[in-house]
């Protein structure tokens, strides 16, 4: 896998991450969190959590490390959600289905050629789009960090 391929999955790791908005404040002590997901090890999501995380523990000095959960360890991808909203994970990367159970507006993003190609679709998505889905997102308890193409 290419470098420049390597950094867009990593890219793709913080973006398509869920997380609780009801996580507590980082301390001054270590904090721990887990990161579950439904792709084997070493398929690309789980290479982007792991960079993820090696660029997390890097930037803080070792003080925050994931711990990274492939292979649906932890779930299925809507019991991962319904984890991180009661607290017991911290970041879980669902595709968009599983996220329709708990905000029902993201249907819209499975009907079949919304949009021309993908760069139209990464033009709308990293535009004001974006920021009107997060609010509705929000609304749920959910954290969209951002979206990534799963095909």
């Amino acid at each position: 896998m290419s470098k420049s391929r390597i950094f867009s999955v990593v890219i793709s790791a913080f973006i398509v991450s869920v997380v609780s908005l009801v996580s507590g404040p980082i301390l001054a002590a270590d904090v721990v969190l887990k990161a579950g997901h439904s792709q084997n090890a070493g398929e690309p999501m789980d290479q982007a959590l792991h960079m993820m995380r090696e660029h997390v523990e890097e930037a803080t000095g070792g003080k925050v490390t994931i711990e990274v959960f492939p292979n649906m360890q932890l779930g299925g991808e809507v019991e991962m959600i319904k984890q991180v909203l009661t607290g017991s994970l911290d970041i879980t990367s669902p595709s968009n289905a599983p996220l329709t159970n708990f905000v029902p507006e993201l249907k819209i993003f499975d009907m079949p050629f919304l949009f021309r190609d993908e760069a139209h679709m990464i033009n709308v998505l990293r535009g004001p789009v974006l920021q009107d889905i997060n609010e509705i997102v929000a609304k749920s308890g959910i954290r969209l960090l951002g979206v990534y193409n799963v095909g």
